[in-house]
């Protein structure tokens, strides 16, 4: 199983957010493609991708008057780490008003193409 996390994301001023995808770094990463929707944008020099105001616009207002957004991220590994990247973004209801960029929102895991027990004979599982 894999864990996948949802953050919040805060508008800047320009209305424009940012984000690290995974909170990790390498200088390889640069220029890694995120999908977001049916876009593609490229990792900056600084780790962060910017998340363009239209997307933001979408978003929760929060008590500051910036937009909010959730986003979460899945990848395929690359030859220096991850190089492909699509995020999932969406709006957080309103008791995330006073949210700040980074800010945990959800945590799950996700299965991934494992067996089930079961009763057959085919399968030799123990709890």
């Amino acid at each position: 199983m894999s864990e996948l996390n949802r953050f919040i994301v805060v508008a800047r001023a320009d209305g424009r957010g940012g984000y690290r995808p995974f909170g990790t770094y390498q200088k390889g990463q640069a220029g890694a493609r995120v999908s977001i929707g049916n876009k593609s944008y490229r990792v900056g020099r600084d780790g962060r991708v910017n998340i363009p105001k239209s997307v933001m616009d979408k978003g929760l207002t929060g008590f500051d008057g910036r937009k909010r957004v959730t986003i979460e991220f899945a990848s395929s590994p690359g030859k220096e780490g991850w190089r492909d990247v699509g995020a999932v973004i969406g709006t957080p209801d309103a008791g995330h008003a006073h949210d700040k960029t980074g800010d945990l929102v959800g945590r799950y895991e996700e299965l991934t193409d494992e067996l089930e027990p079961s009763d057959s004979s085919d399968y030799n599982w123990s709890p």
